[in-house]
Formats: structure tokens, sequence, C-alpha cells
């Protein structure tokens, strides 16, 4: 047998007792086990052998057992016949409810959640438009043309009401219609030849401009046939649109309330060829959603118990908040945490606003009021302390043999104000700029006005005068790695060296050692 649609494996569960939310669930159960394919078998086993998972609903063969007794099977390949199979998944469920379907060795979840992987929106749209059930035993489904009688007429649930409306063509049409939410409405047109039963009681006799204007947007959803299983498996429309909505939105999302939200969804379930991404797509594209943030989105669909969690853990945080800035201890129960914590936990209210709301209210003997006053007290020491780094910054290049200029400096004293950069980082990169001027003949960690102290003591004694790492004599050595002999060799060859008492000397006393010699004297 081929792979079976949704609303044939429908028909089968119902059939085998299932009913409302636990039919849904398990068409569910059966497209993730098997793809609705009857004949699935999984084993890692000889197929022969007929052991692993079998059929439609995957029924494990440690419980051939416990299904051939309570169904007289005698042959574990009879669980390939989808009507048995979904009757021996109705006695493992009677018995042991989803257990046989949740995660065990290799199983689909480790949590051992049964829905994992399963569409339950789709599942609840199979069961909607199933129709009536299949004879017992693997027999033929009735997918089309006038529905099966073995389960008795349809009848039109009892909640949903009846309009005949008189068109512009001079044609009463007659319709069973339910209201999803003010202005919008579902309806599904009733077909005469008597294949519908409903009371002629029930039938209010209106023209088209007094149902628009009575009932608002209809959404179609087809044809009333498609309602045949409603009173059986639900007993009341509204708790079947119900159950479609609660598995679309999630039953805590209070998306589920919002008109045009309901819109889409009537559409969706009154359009069998809409996918999931279109629907998504629709969703998206609401008021509500496009007014929504990713956080509140999210939140609107979590479980009950993890809002629970986090709601806990959200007030956590804000008890600590009012600690740090208000500087007063509080519990859940204080206004300035009841009154926004679902806010914040949900994502409405972003927590950098709880904060702030929190400062705002905070007194001025608050640690937040207090560190208020302290930086406003720093802003006005800010100017003095960067000109006094400065200051350090600039002796500090002038030990380097650095030359920079006072814009850098000033940079640099801001950004060590600030602690945007460290002392250690400025020593770091002086350390490497000097090394990259004097680094052939300096020690890389030594300052380089300690290094050169030779070559400054000897321009001392020269030139008689002080000189600096930026004297153009001192400086062009320092560069150009030039011995201290040779540096003092050097200095003996300028005029400002002839100008000293030093050098006017050495002259007197050369000359007058040449005229000795030449006999002048």
């Amino acid at each position: 047998m081929a792979a079976l649609t949704g609303e044939q494996v429908a028909q089968y569960l119902s059939a085998a007792g299932f009913q409302g939310q636990d039919l849904i669930n398990m068409v569910a159960i059966a497209k993730r086990e098997s793809g609705f394919d009857p004949a699935a078998h999984r084993t890692d086993q000889n197929p022969s052998a007929m052991s692993g998972d079998l059929g439609l609903l995957q029924i494990n063969y440690v419980n051939w057992p416990t299904v051939s007794q309570a169904l007289g099977l005698t042959n574990k390949s009879q669980l390939l016949d989808p009507a048995i199979n979904a009757k021996a998944a109705k006695v493992l469920f009677d018995a042991g409810g989803y257990s046989p379907w949740t995660a065990g060795a290799g199983g689909w979840t480790a949590g051992g959640d049964p829905m994992h992987g399963t569409d339950v929106a789709a599942a609840a749209r199979y069961v909607n438009n199933m129709g009536s059930a299949p004879a017992s035993g693997g027999g033929s489904v009735t997918t089309s043309g006038a529905p099966a009688t073995d389960n008795g007429p349809i009848t039109i649930p009892s909640d949903m009401t009846l309009i005949a409306v008189m068109g512009g063509d001079g044609v009463e049409r007659i319709f069973a219609i339910h209201a999803v939410s003010p202005g919008v409405h579902i309806s599904y047109s009733v077909p005469s030849g008597g294949t519908v039963q409903f009371d002629a009681n029930r039938v209010q006799h209106i023209d088209q401009a007094t149902s628009d204007a009575t009932y608002g947007r209809g959404i179609y959803a087809g044809d009333a046939a498609e309602l045949a299983t409603v009173t059986r498996t639900f007993g009341t429309f509204g708790k079947m649109w119900d159950s479609i909505v609660g598995q679309v939105m999630g039953y805590n999302n209070p998306a589920k309330d919002d008109p045009g939200v309901l819109e889409v969804i009537a559409e969706y379930a009154g359009r069998p060829d809409m996918s999931e991404a279109e629907l998504q797509n629709k969703l998206q594209a609401t008021p509500w959603f496009q007014g929504k943030s990713e956080g509140e989105l999210e939140w609107n669909s979590i479980s009950e118990e993890e809002r629970r969690k986090r709601l806990e853990e959200t007030t956590a945080r804000m008890i600590a908040t009012v600690f740090q800035f208000a500087g007063v201890e509080v519990n859940a129960a204080d206004p300035r945490i009841a009154n926004y914590v679902e806010q914040v936990a949900s994502g409405k209210l972003g927590f950098g606003a709880f904060t702030q709301i929190v400062k705002d209210s905070a007194g001025e003997e608050s640690p937040w009021r207090r560190q208020i006053r302290e930086e406003e007290e720093t802003q006005r020491q800010r100017p003095i302390d960067i000109e006094n780094t400065a200051q350090r910054v600039r002796e500090e290049t002038e030990r380097w043999g650095l030359q920079w200029s006072p814009e850098t400096i000033t940079k640099w004293a801001k950004d060590i104000v600030e602690k945007n950069l460290s002392d250690e980082d400025l020593n770091k990169t002086m350390r490497d700029q000097a090394n990259v001027l004097y680094g052939s003949w300096k020690p890389p960690e030594v300052e380089t006005a300690t290094a050169a102290a030779p070559w400054l003591e000897t321009y001392r004694r020269v030139m008689e005068t002080t000189g600096s790492l930026f004297t153009p004599q001192v400086q062009q050595a320092l560069v150009a790695g030039q011995g201290v002999f040779e540096f003092e060799s050097a200095l003996k060859k300028t005029d400002g060296w002839l100008n000293t008492k030093n050098g006017r000397d050495t002259i007197s006393s050369t000359v007058s050692e040449m005229g000795q010699r030449m006999g002048f004297a």
C-alpha cells in the first residue's frame, strides 16, 4: 500500500477510538514515525523476522504479546495493515498514554517529548478535513464525492450560525458560520441534497448587505461536508477552532486573541494548500507581530514553566539592580519589581530602561547619586589631571629621546586620564620608538638619557656647557651610533669648541709647543 494522506490516517485513528486532541497528536506522531507509510518497517535485523518497528505508528515488536492478545492477531505482518496498526496503537495508548512514542536509546529527544519533531497544526487540519472513518480492517477510505454515512448523517455543530444569503442573482445560499474574532468569521457552504442535516428553524434569511454589516469579513473554508467529524471529535466548532488556534499559536500566546492573527489562521484552516511558510509569512505581516520585539515574540511562544523560571531569574536580577543603584534591599512584592518584572522578562521593557527607572527614583544618598556627584567632581578635576599627565608624558619623552608634538602628548594624556590607555601602554610605545632610533648601541629596556650619559658628559666637558639628547651634535652621534671617542674628536673640529676656554688653551699650548720646536722661544 502506498503512503496515505493525512486525512486517511486521521480516519483510521478515529475509527480506532482516538478523539479530540489525542487524535490530532497521534496523527502528528504517525507522520513523524512512518511518513504515513503503512508498510514502514525499521529494523537492524533480517526484515523477514518482523522485528523492530512496524507500520503506521511504528509499533515495536516488544509490544507484540500485548497487542496480539488484545486484538487476536496471529502474525506481526498484520501490523502493516493501517486499520490494525491504529487499533494496536490505541491498545498501547490506553495502557500507557504517549509513553511508547517518547524517547529511549536513540529516541527523538533526550527529554522524552513524544511530540518532538511533529507538525501538530497540520495534523489538526487533517483531522478537520478527514470526513467519515473507513471500515475497520483495512477497507477503502472515502476521500471524495458525497461523504460516507456509516457514522450517521453530517450535522452542523450547535454553536455555528446558519444564514441564508440572497445573492445578486436571486439565488439563496446557505452558510454555516462561526465568529473567530470581532468582525471576522469563518464560513462553510451548506450543499443542497440532504448530505448535511440541519434544523431549518435555525436559518436566518438575510441579504448580502446585511450579512456583511452583521458578520463582517468572511473567510470561506469550503463545503460543510468537511464538518463531518467536528461534533463527534470535538463536540462543538468552538472547541475545534480553539484547538487549531492553540496548535498554530500556542495556548499561552496572547497573539491568539488578536483579530488580524485570527483572520490569518481562519484562512489557513480554510485553505489546505497553504504551506507552513506562507502561514508564517502572513502572521509576521500582521500589525500584532509587526509591533512586537523579538523578545516579546519569543516570550509568547514559551511554556508556562519556562515563563515561571524566567520571571524568577529576572526578579533576582532586578532586586540586585535596585540594591546596586538605590542602596535598599527589596523583595518581589516591591512596586519597583512587581510593576515591571513581566515587561522586563518578556522583552517589552529592556533591562537598561528598567535600570534607568531605578536610577531616576534613587534618593540623594543612594549609591547612584553619590556616583553622579563623584563623576561631576571628576569632570571638574579632569582638565587639571590632563595637564599634569601631559607634563609627565612630556618629561618621559625627553628621557627616551623622543620628540613628540604637543598634540600627540595631549592625546596620550587624555587617553590615560580617561583609562583608554595605561602607563604601561605609554612606556611600551616610547621604548619601541627609542629602540628604532637608538637600537644600534642602546640596551632595549634602558631609558635613552641613562644610556647616553657618557656622550652627555663628553659634550659637557668638551663644549663647557650642558647638552641634552636633542642637542644637534649629541642627537646626530646617538642616532648614528657614534662611539664616545669619535664623538669627542668630532666635537673638537667644530667652531663652537674653538670658542671655549678649553679650545683656546689647547690652541695656545699647541702654538707655543710648535714655536719651541722651531727655536722661537
